[in-house]
């Protein structure tokens, strides 16, 4: 059985000067082995609020994909990229969804960095907060090199949003950007 415990120096972590808080920055009490939180979706579509959102709700949407708008957000054209029906995981999709993947996420980064201002794209997904499968595209500000590397969506948490009409604003032009390329 593995045995996790925190390092006693965590400089290795907080020099970084991405990193989002200020030292001296405490561990939090590891807990033991627990069973699995049940996540939203777990039991299936039926409980799936993702399966349940209306097309309205989402900027852009085709036979097997819909992208939503992260709103309120600090950084403008952050989205997340959702599968129309119920799967988990890549494990759980046909090989032909999987095969959309790439050549969707390239569209979608495309979209996003036709904002301009925007450095990077970033890409994540972990598959604990909900059992249907999604994917965040984060839009990094360009210049703004203290937001690099995997801290962004920490930073994405701690920032206040910017307005309304620019976060929206920023996801009709990446719809558009979508639906030029369809």
């Amino acid at each position: 059985m593995t045995q996790f415990r925190p390092k006693d120096d965590l400089t290795v972590i907080t020099a970084f000067p991405t990193f989002p808080f200020k030292s001296p920055v405490l561990p939090q009490d590891l807990v033991g082995e627990a069973a699995e939180l049940v996540r939203p979706g777990e039991s299936g579509p039926e409980d799936c609020e993702f399966c349940a959102a209306a097309e309205e709700e989402f900027l852009w949407t085709d036979r097997n994909w819909r992208l939503r708008l992260r709103r309120p957000s600090p950084f403008p054209g952050t989205v997340i990229l959702h599968t129309r029906a119920h799967w988990e995981s890549f494990a759980d999709m046909p090989s032909e969804v999987i095969s959309e993947f790439g050549p969707l996420c390239a569209r979608i980064e495309r979209a996003i960095l036709g904002l301009g201002n925007v450095g990077r794209v970033h890409l994540y997904r972990s598959g604990d907060g909900h059992a249907h499968f999604h994917v965040w595209f984060h839009a990094r500000p360009l210049g703004y090199q203290q937001f690099r590397g995997s801290f962004l969506p920490t930073w994405a948490e701690i920032l206040e949003s910017c307005s309304p009409t620019e976060v929206e604003g920023a996801g009709e032009a990446v719809a558009q950007a979508l639906a030029q390329e369809d």
